[in-house]
């Protein structure tokens, strides 16, 4: 359920995952009649002009971000009609086994298993949430314990169903489409935590600023601790720029960083996103033992500007187009994902697949 939560937007619902910058839809085009056939090779013309060719390979690098998420866009559609499927089919074949109807055995395994959430579960998910509710507890606590025992109710469905099908070995055929790759540039100045000849290099584009980074921190240190040993885990900058906050907060966790406390000073902005005034950054400083005779001028001059600039170029060459976004030996992931998003990419790199 921890999971799920992470990425609820409260009303009580869920709307986005990633702080994007506004752009144009795009504009559909109407096909031509005839438009002539063409073969998939790198050096396969797409066009000419005046008989010069523009090959495929010149645009496949361009476009393979967009295309995989329109193929995967695709895929999951199709996913989620499989799963209800094979959900409708062995619920049917467990209700005649037991000899009753559908919802009688939903109410055997679902609403006669479910207990109301308790008090203190209800408040810690009002004060984790609070600058998403409108009200105080009380007001809310209905509403609350509403979307919790939905939230309850669908894990306890889920796992009746796994169960089910792990009985009758369910196995999903469908093709996923194959994830593309790209080579994120590394730096020695790149913050870094964990081993660095790890088989996974997990990297993350983050804007101090977006609340859907903030969203996604606990996520992240709860893969660190599963993979401990088996990821080198990367920061890169990448305040948006409608985030001028986020992009101080960059330069200052910077400047922490040449005095050996990046980490610290990073984890105790997401502590408190709610304060990023440059005097808040500097007190964070004093408050972590910092010098400030070296933060300071460091701060004040913006001696990292250079740095977070070439990692936002660098995030836009290969597609990072908001944050959060992750890199898993440089197949993307972006969004505030739950754990089993993440889980389900390292777990096939270190089985390399």
């Amino acid at each position: 359920m921890k999971a799920r939560i992470m990425v609820v937007v409260m009303a009580l619902g869920l709307l986005v995952l990633a702080c994007q910058p506004i752009t144009p839809q795009n504009q559909q085009t109407k096909q031509q009649a005839a438009a002539p056939a063409m073969v998939s090779g790198p050096d396969d013309a797409v066009a000419t002009i005046d008989g010069a060719k523009i090959l495929r390979s010149e645009i496949e690098e361009e476009v393979k971000a967009q295309v995989f998420d329109l193929e995967d866009e695709i895929y999951k559609i199709k996913k989620r009609k499989v799963d209800e499927l094979v959900e409708g089919r062995l619920l049917k074949l467990e209700a005649e086994k037991r000899k009753i109807t559908e919802k009688e055995l939903l109410d055997a395994e679902v609403e006669n298993k479910f207990s109301e959430i308790p008090e203190p579960e209800l408040r810690k998910f009002f004060d984790e949430n609070k600058d998403r509710i409108q009200g105080t507890f009380e007001d809310s606590r209905e509403r609350i314990q509403r979307y919790l025992g939905s939230m309850r109710k669908g894990d306890l469905r889920a796992e009746f169903i796994e169960k089910l099908r792990k009985e009758h070995q369910v196995e999903i055929l469908l093709p996923k489409p194959l994830r593309p790759a790209y080579t994120v540039p590394l730096y020695p100045e790149d913050p870094v935590r964990g081993p660095a000849d790890a088989k996974v290099t997990f990297i993350a584009f983050t804007d101090f600023q977006c609340p859907f980074c903030k969203r996604s921190e606990d996520t992240v240190h709860e893969v660190l601790k599963a993979y401990e040993g088996k990821l080198k885990f990367v920061y890169k900058s990448f305040p948006l720029g409608f985030h001028p906050k986020g992009r101080r907060a960059s330069e200052a966790a910077l400047c922490a960083k040449d005095q050996g406390k990046f980490w610290e000073f990073h984890d105790s902005i997401f502590e408190n996103v709610q304060s990023l005034e440059d005097t808040d950054l500097s007190a964070r400083a004093e408050k972590l033992g910092l010098d400030m005779t070296q933060f300071k001028p460091c701060f004040e001059e913006r001696k990292h500007r250079a740095l977070i600039d070439r990692d936002i170029e660098d995030g836009s060459k290969v597609g990072v187009r908001g944050t959060p976004a992750f890199f898993i030996n440089g197949k993307k992931l972006s969004g505030a994902q739950p754990f089993a998003a993440f889980k389900e990419m390292i777990d096939e790199e270190l089985a390399g697949r």
